[in-house]
Formats: structure tokens, sequence, C-alpha cells
């Protein structure tokens, strides 16, 4: 008899042992991006895959927190399924039945992965978090979390894009995105504007580029564009790196968030033609001219910045481990 209570207290005690240590997850990962990027898509693509727990935009860009807050936010976030910022808690969240089931009975089911995108740019996307860099290597030294770096190449229109409508993504309280489309805006395109909206992109890609190189990590570089048109083999690669069992291609594109309007700015950019004059005479860069131009989904290469006038375009996508 006290040899039963003996083997029944050892049980007991290893399976509260194992709720407290074993983590959250097999695999922590991370989606570093910017606004109007296309990354509200990848995150509803990233709740299909199985038993993975994802918070999108986990920190507003009005949270200013110090670096190393932000880290142990960061840290905490990939130990638990967590609420958005300082909130511990995900029970308002109830999330997807499988995980929740899983989390709740831990000691026996581990989830595949865990993680969070979030923007490095503070307050409206003018500049990058202070000390970001160390943050995120902290982050990955802790966790042994997977960075991903998401891009949309073409800065022209990702200066054009419009944000999602994120209002609606709670399925079942988990932010799975359920996009409402808007009718993207039609009108004209000041000149000004266009020169100062795109050196704004140039300088936050390449904000994000210049994190990606200060971090020593493995990083996965993901372009919108290219998960546009093989949305398939892109997120069989994100799987592979998060080292999850093949999936049926189906269930890895089945998300709503994808694009659905035209890639063709003369749709919705009544001077088109005054702004490809302009890069064709005083913001000549025929870099930039072709990312005005173009129709279909492409990654497009580096811009050298051997431009004439107030667009810059240096920055350079090319990296090991790019989607």
């Amino acid at each position: 008899m006290m040899a039963r209570w003996l083997l029944l207290a050892l049980a007991t005690t290893t399976s509260a042992t194992t709720r407290l240590t074993r983590p959250a997850a097999k695999q922590a990962f991370f989606v570093l991006k910017r606004g109007h990027s296309g990354s509200t898509w990848l995150s509803a693509l990233l709740l299909n895959l199985p038993l993975t727990y994802f918070f999108d935009e986990l920190v507003g860009a009005s949270a200013n927190f110090d670096a190393k807050k932000l880290e142990a936010i960061f840290v905490q976030a990939l130990r638990a399924p967590t609420g958005r910022g300082t909130s511990p808690e995900w029970s308002k969240s109830s999330g997807d039945p499988a995980v929740q089931k899983c989390w709740k009975n831990r000691a026996t089911c581990q989830l595949n992965a865990i993680g969070f995108s979030f923007s490095p740019l503070l307050g409206g996307r003018r500049k990058l978090r202070p000390g970001i860099s160390s943050t995120l290597q902290g982050v990955i030294t802790k966790t042994r979390a997977k960075p991903i770096l998401f891009l949309r190449t073409n800065v022209v229109k990702l200066s054009r894009a419009v944000n999602g409508d994120k209002t609606a993504l709670k399925v079942a309280g988990v932010h799975r995105q359920l996009l409402r489309h808007r009718t993207p805006h039609r009108g004209n395109w000041s000149v000004p504007s266009f020169v100062k909206s795109v050196n704004d992109a140039i300088r936050r890609n390449n904000d994000l580029l210049g994190i990606r190189s200060k971090v020593r990590a493995e990083w996965l570089v993901v372009y919108y564009e290219r998960l546009q048109t093989d949305t398939a083999d892109v997120m069989d690669s994100i799987r592979r790196l998060l080292v999850m069992p093949r999936m049926d291609s189906k269930m890895l594109v089945r998300a709503p968030g994808k694009k659905t309007t035209s890639d063709d700015l003369r749709d919705v950019v009544f001077n088109f033609n005054e702004l490809e004059a302009a890069l064709e005479g005083r913001y000549h860069n025929p870099c930039v001219l072709k990312m005005l131009r173009e129709v279909t989904p492409t990654v497009h290469p580096v811009c050298d910045g051997d431009s004439i006038g107030a667009i810059q375009a240096r920055w350079c996508p090319r990296s090991i481990g790019e989607l």
C-alpha cells in the first residue's frame, strides 16, 4: 500500500514538474514586420499551422517600453500563451479549441509552436525602438526563438497600401485574421507626397534589414510578393523552420486576408502618368519606376542609389534563407 502511494505521489510530482519546466511549445518564433506590408494575411496563415498559438501585433506602436521591459514581455509571450502587451492572460481569448485543449493538458500535450508578430517602429512608424537589436538578441538567447523577417519589397505599393481591417480578428477569441477588404483608395497622388512616402518606405525597410544584420541568428526572410505567388511553398518553408510534420498544402494556404484587388496602380492612381513622368525626369529613378509600373506581384531587388533627386533607394533584400 505504501509503495503504491509513493508511486502515485511520484507520478503527481512528475506531472506537476513537467507543467512547470517544459516549454509551452516545441518551437518559439517571432515575426518582425511593419505596417501596410501584408503581414495581416501572413498572421492568418500562421494560425492554420497545427497546434500553433500566434498573437498578431503583441505590442502596439504607441507602447513605449524600454528595451529590458520589452524583452521581458517577449520572453513571457513565448513561454505561455498571452494577451496583448503586458496582459499575462489569454483567457479572454479562448482560442482555437485544439490549442486551448492542448495547453490545458500540457502535462501530456505540447504545442508545436508559439509565436507573435510586432513592428519595431515606434509611434507612427517613424523611428526604431531604442535598443531593439539587443532586445531581440536577448529573446533569442533565452527562448531559442526562430526569427522571421517579413518584407514587402515594392516600396511604391507599400506606400500606397491601405491597412486590412483588424476589428474582426476574433474567432473563438483568438487572433484569427478575418479581414473585411476595403476598397483601395482612388484618386490623385501628388508628386511631393509620393516622393515623401516612398522615401519613408525605403528607410523603414532599411531599418528592418539593419536589425537583421545586428541580431546574430539564422533569419528566415519572407517576401510578401513571394507569398502572393507561391503561398504553399512559402508556408511549407515556415513549417520546416518550425520543425512541424508535413501538412496538406490546402491547409497551409487556407486563410482569409489575401489581396484580391488589382495590382496595377493605373486602376487607383488617377495621375499615374504624372508620377511616371516625374520618375523619368526630375526624380529620375528607373528602379522605383519599375515598381510603379509593376502589374504582377514581383520580389524587387536592390535599387543601387545612383538616382537623382530626393528618392534614395539603397536597401538590399538579398540574404541566406530568402523566400
